[in-house]
């Protein structure tokens, strides 16, 4: 297990990373996060409100990849996707939670709360194009 886990991470990490990167914004983020935005204009805390419901919807939209996935898995690679899907959760909270530090003010948790969201973006991406 040891030795097939760090291969399904490679190939479950740049599966689709090429493409993901040419998307916009605009077009990887749902656009009831545009909406809000645009209601709640440029303050901080409203920003970080509407981010903060787009990483619940991002994250929905994982977890349905991830179910979806599954369903379509052989039974014996189940145990390493969940393995992997663990790790890559540890990878993502602590590559986005380098952004939020005491000293970055405000702005590092807007940081902190894209990072998550486009980073949840691509592993959703990255599930759906698997098998």
């Amino acid at each position: 297990m040891r030795h097939v886990t760090p291969l399904l991470l490679l190939i479950l990490f740049t599966a689709c990373q090429a493409n993901e990167e040419n998307l916009t914004k605009e077009q990887q983020w749902s656009k009831k996060y545009q909406t809000c935005e645009q209601h709640q204009g440029a303050s901080t805390a409203g920003i970080l409100a509407c981010m903060e419901e787009e990483l619940k919807r991002q994250d929905h939209q994982l977890n349905l990849a991830y179910q979806e996935v599954r369903k379509r898995l052989q039974p014996f690679r189940l145990d390493a996707l969940k393995a992997v899907q663990r790790q890559w959760i540890a990878y993502r909270d602590a590559k986005c939670g380098f952004f939020n530090h005491a000293q970055s003010g405000s702005g590092g948790k807007i940081d902190e709360q894209q990072c998550l969201i486009e980073t949840t973006i691509t592993r959703t991406h990255e599930l759906e194009e698997l098998f």
